[in-house]
């Protein structure tokens, strides 16, 4: 075997340059296929840590007939919301269920003074919001009344309002309603695709106030959030929360009750079917390296037909030569996974020093992409291996 690995390694040698060409075909197809894995995997990761912000035992009531398990299925009229206060009431009265709070996307843009518009989104909350999901402030604190013309303010809204000056007793301008700043939260979480934490971008402004001050006392339901008892699965309280919507609702389904695994399967479901759409279509780059390998061998075995002959004269067995060459593409494509990993770490410097994307970079990726540059040389290095090992030694002598 080491008489093998050198021959091998000397043929290598001999054809350094249509080696290398060879092998950058198959760096390329493992590069594409590790390096969109691992951004698939920091993207996956940065949505659990989003949706674990918001609490470990929170269920959402939501607009539209979800089903989790196709996430291009049905999903009913998703966006226009049924729901009333009785709803949420019904919810707050199940089994399991400890507090609950309303949303309301409140649209339009947010001002201050003469400044442009800032990256705020506005939010109507219930007081009880501030129970259900635990906030930390940096400055300030939570609303003193329902009906006060009053906002909490995320850090990254508040710096593209107010920069780094505090922003507690400042007035914004939401629609040309002025509410005055009486909190600013402080929200853990680096940056990621998904542009670090969403809570971190959001003003909350009272449900009741912005009913009277911004929706002419239209009171408008888009999200009903349920906290659970911590001792039981909100999963087991899913049900009992579906069961009081529905009779709220006069037994017509027009919602859906999520737990946060829901949320994520949901969401996973989607970030699946492209990754392995992406992958896929990449995954074409190894086919077209591995067919440039085959080439490159076939060409080898057509030059060396007399080095063939004189080896299978000397007692070389079809299995040595069948080894040999197959050693050869496995060489070549293991070289080529090999720059293909150096790379996909590179390309993820460039890109997390450049973007909010946070890439992946596991154990199993790599191994992954090693296993499928050997498994290139292994299958398109087989047919010029068994075509030199099937070389009669007499016709290959004859070869000048």
């Amino acid at each position: 075997m080491r008489f093998i690995i050198s021959i091998a390694v000397r043929s290598i040698k001999e054809n350094l340059t249509r080696s290398a060409l060879s092998a950058v075909g198959i760096m390329v197809g493992t590069l594409a296929v590790m390096l969109l894995i691992s951004i698939a995997q920091g993207v996956r990761e940065d949505v659990r840590t989003q949706v674990d912000s918001l609490g470990g035992n929170i269920v959402i009531v939501v607009p539209g007939v979800i089903d989790t398990s196709s996430p291009f299925g049905n999903s009913g009229n998703i966006g226009l919301s049924p729901f009333t206060e009785r709803d949420e009431q019904s919810v707050s009265r199940a089994k399991g269920v400890l507090n609950t709070a309303k949303w309301t996307f409140v649209g339009g843009t947010v001002t201050t003074g003469d400044s442009p518009p800032g990256q705020a989104f506005t939010l109507a909350v219930d007081l009880s919001w501030f129970d259900i999901r635990k906030h930390e402030f940096s400055e300030g604190g939570g609303f003193t009344s329902p009906v006060a013309r009053e906002a909490v303010i995320g850090e990254m809204a508040k710096e593209s309002l107010f920069g780094e000056q505090s922003a507690v007793g400042e007035v914004v301008k939401i629609n040309g309603v002025e509410f005055v700043i009486v909190g600013v939260t402080r929200e853990s979480g680096s940056a990621g695709v998904l542009g670090g934490n969403p809570f971190a971008r959001i003003l909350y402004v009272p449900f009741q106030s912005a009913a009277d001050s911004l929706a002419g006392g239209k009171k408008q339901i888009d999200r009903i959030f349920a906290q659970t008892d911590p001792n039981l699965k909100p999963g087991e309280v899913k049900s009992s929360i579906e069961a009081a919507v529905l009779e709220s609702q006069g037994g017509e389904r027009t919602f859906s009750v999520l737990t946060q695994d829901d949320l994520l399967e949901a969401i996973y479901k989607v970030l699946n079917i492209l990754t392995y759409l992406v992958v896929g279509i990449s995954a074409i780059a190894l086919f077209v390296g591995g067919v440039g390998i085959m080439t490159v061998m076939l060409m080898n075995v057509n030059e060396r037909r007399r080095e063939i002959g004189i080896r299978k004269t000397v007692g070389a067995r079809r299995s040595d030569i069948f080894s040999q060459f197959l050693l050869e593409s496995v060489a070549l494509t293991t070289a080529g996974g090999a720059l293909g990993l150096i790379a996909t770490w590179l390309s993820i410097l460039i890109i997390e020093a450049s973007t909010p994307i946070r890439a992946s970079l596991t154990l199993p990726v790599i191994a992954l992409g090693f296993g499928l540059s050997i498994g290139v040389g292994c299958i398109f290095g087989m047919i010029p291996a068994m075509r030199a090992a099937a070389k009669d030694p007499v016709d290959a002598m004859r070869f000048e």
